[in-house]
């Protein structure tokens, strides 16, 4: 392996775990049987986010799990072709 290949891992996986840990919030908004959402931003997975204009309704706030889902699928994308472009032909 070489070093840029180390380079190109070490950023991949630091990528991901801030991925999932600095994570997006949404809220879904206070009416009967509404489907719609609010995205309230990213924030550490511990602490969600206070927004002042949802301040009533950030307490009632989740992890948007399908936008952490494509992020990793993207970040992974990304960088899977990037250590595939670092990849040469086998020396004998």
């Amino acid at each position: 392996m070489t070093k840029v290949q180390k380079v190109i891992i070490i950023v991949y996986l630091v990528l991901l775990v801030l991925a999932c840990v600095y994570v997006p919030w949404r809220v879904r908004y206070p009416t009967i049987n509404s489907k719609a959402t609010i995205s309230l931003g990213y924030a550490p997975l511990w602490s969600p986010p206070t927004d002042l204009e949802y301040s009533r309704l950030s307490k009632f706030s989740t992890i948007d799990y399908g936008k952490i889902a494509l992020e990793l699928i993207i970040i992974t994308a990304i960088f899977g072709v990037l250590f595939v472009l670092t990849l040469g032909p086998k020396k004998d």
